[in-house]
């Protein structure tokens, strides 16, 4: 009876320290720590730091365990936690990621640096899962410009003088602006936190001149751009209704990377796969 009771607990104890079950903590714990950062993101456009210390002291527990359990994958393990938090910091320090973009992808690097070994679908090029994950999120958020896009092409056929106020702007800036933001009413933008207004006044010969401002800084002070404009308004300058972009909501598209990259593989190296195939076939 002690024996089996033995045997029982020995089964047990090494199931809790098999590789395969600790990638499945890790995986619940990614699952569960990017969720409830893209809430906390989408209501508020910010997320607690204990998350992040929630996340990354159980993803750094579990991989140190497997790989004191499995050490073949330590040095390919360090290369991709350290090739994902490099780019982390660069694009963070661009301004194309925010502090909380920044410490999710550190916590998922030490979470999953490499692609789990019960990964069959889809298919891989690297092993570095994290990295994958990573420009995949950006190959996604590209969604949210074609929708912009086709919201202010619905509105040029509505009303031309989608410009008005801004016909000295550039081009290019027009363009980008098409793509990037959207005109809002200012009494909206005021209550919407994730609205940044796209438009400053300056002023020349004590006359007000509108200009077009191109937000790609994710920690830009949205408070100061309101300023900018509510002191214009104290100056008696009208505007009822601005350019704006919507903050874009980064952790919202990494965490569904990692969904999409954990079931079905790196989206990008199908779609570069697929484009090959086809140029090649018409040759």
């Amino acid at each position: 009876m002690v024996k089996q009771k033995f045997n029982a607990l020995t089964l047990f104890g090494g199931l809790i320290l098999s590789s395969n079950f600790l990638t499945l903590l890790s995986i619940l714990a990614s699952f569960i720590a990017l969720s409830l950062a893209s809430i906390s993101d989408l209501k508020h456009r910010e997320v607690s730091d204990v998350i992040w210390v929630f996340y990354g002291l159980t993803s750094l527990s579990l991989n140190l365990v497997k790989l004191l359990i499995n050490a073949n994958d330590l040095w390919f393990s360090i290369i991709s936690i350290f090739l994902t938090s490099f780019i982390s910091f660069l694009l963070f320090e661009a301004g194309f990621f925010g502090g909380a973009d920044f410490k999710a992808m550190i916590c998922l690097a030490l979470a999953l640096p490499l692609y789990p070994k019960t990964s069959t679908l889809g298919g891989f090029t690297h092993p570095f899962f994290p990295l994958a994950t990573l420009y995949n999120a950006f190959l996604f958020s590209c969604i949210y410009p074609i929708y912009i896009l086709a919201r202010n092409t619905s509105y040029f056929k509505k009303n031309k003088k989608i410009f008005n106020g801004l016909v000295q702007e550039p081009k290019w800036k027009k363009f980008l602006a098409l793509a990037s933001g959207y005109k809002e009413d200012f009494s909206k933008v005021e209550k919407s936190i994730h609205l940044y207004p796209m438009e400053e006044i300056i002023w020349i010969n004590n006359k007000p001149l509108r200009k077009l401002r191109l937000i790609f800084n994710a920690e830009l002070d949205r408070e100061k751009l309101l300023e900018n404009i509510k002191d214009a308004f104290a100056k008696g300058v009208v505007l009822k209704t601005i350019w704006v972009t919507p903050g874009l909501p980064m952790i919202l598209f990494i965490t569904l990377s990692f969904i999409v990259n954990l079931f079905f593989g790196d989206a990008l190296a199908w779609l570069i796969k697929l484009f090959f195939s086809y140029f090649l076939s018409k040759i």
